[in-house]
């Protein structure tokens, strides 16, 4: 489930992105938790089971937008975007890609108005060998241009974006591609202008950083961290081995020029400082939150996490359980 604060719109509040069953599902609530109205979006007139990854966003007209990967009557995955209004939820337009191939939504981004969704997407005769996908939309849905990036059935080479970012010649996509971690970079048509691989295994998210960006990535059993410039180019790598942590869900820029991390490792959630340089400032011990008002804790605090940085504090809300806890601050 993602949470989006809904500030400046009619509703002020949260919007909820998630599924009831297997079927995409939207509530915005008030600053109370009180519902103002629900939502199951349909696609020519019927609904959609989906996969566990749904992603959703809040545009800069006020209005929501709901991607996510979803299944018809047949085998072949969708990938299907929808923009709801975020008074009544009604919606506004959708898209689906797919056809001959399935489409998978693992990243969304607003871009200057218009939207970036990245993925992958498995061509029909050859449906385990995925390329990265990308497509631009405008704020309407229209595709303003979309193109995918692998070897496609020439080479089995497993190649899935999971994170996309914006950089000053057009875009920067990262995944994985045959168990090593893999970063794309585009120009604004999204023709593949580089691609390179890394010694991680996983890539988990790339996110802007000052004046370049940050990689996330998985490294056996513990995380990585890298370090690109503007351009693109590694400045800095630091694996976090002694102690070991687990996968890391966010990382958010901190006041100093280092991170606020947080993420799930055997036992339970973590959250720790960094550096600028990526060197760990605090104890990344796995945490038990605890709820100031009633000292109860989770049944269970290994789940992924969001983090919202605050002046003083850090809260970190919890996006999957099924029984959400209380926000936990530190």
């Amino acid at each position: 489930i993602h949470l989006s604060d809904v500030p400046d719109g009619p509703v002020t509040g949260y919007a909820v992105f998630g599924a009831v069953g297997r079927f995409p599902y939207v509530m915005v609530l008030d600053i109370h938790g009180h519902r103002v109205w629900a939502r199951q979006p349909y696609v020519d007139g019927r609904s959609l089971s989906v996969d566990p990854f749904l992603r959703g966003l809040q545009h800069q007209d006020g209005n929501l937008l709901l991607a996510f990967t979803a299944r018809g009557s047949g085998t072949n995955g969708y990938a299907a975007i929808f923009k709801l209004n975020i008074s009544s939820g009604t919606t506004i337009g959708s898209r689906v890609f797919g056809g001959n191939y399935s489409t998978y939504v693992r990243a969304i981004r607003e871009v200057e108005g218009n939207y970036v969704i990245a993925g992958y997407r498995t061509f029909y005769g050859c449906l385990a060998v995925p390329d990265f996908w990308v497509a631009k939309l405008s704020a309407s849905l229209g595709v303003l241009a979309q193109n995918s990036y692998g070897d496609g059935c020439l080479a089995y080479d497993d190649e899935r974006a999971v994170a996309v970012v914006q950089t000053s010649s057009g875009f920067m996509l990262a995944g994985t591609k045959d168990n090593r971690t893999w970063v794309v970079e585009t120009d604004a048509a999204l023709q593949q202008t580089r691609g390179r691989q890394f010694n991680g295994v996983i890539a988990y998210d790339i996110a802007p950083s000052g004046d370049g960006f940050i990689l996330d990535e998985l490294s056996g059993s513990w995380m990585t961290l890298q370090r690109l410039d503007a351009a693109g180019d590694p400045v800095w790598r630091t694996d976090y081995r002694d102690p070991p942590i687990g996968r890391a869900w966010r990382f958010v820029p901190a006041a100093d020029g280092g991170f606020i991390g947080t993420g799930s490792a055997s036992g339970g959630a973590w959250v720790t400082k960094l550096g600028p340089e990526g060197t760990l400032t605090t104890d990344p011990g796995v945490v038990v939150p605890v709820d100031p008002d009633t000292g109860q804790t989770p049944v269970s605090v290994d789940f992924p996490l969001v983090i919202k940085p605050g002046t003083t504090s850090v809260e970190i809300v919890d996006s999957t359980s099924d029984t959400p806890p209380p926000n936990f601050r530190f």
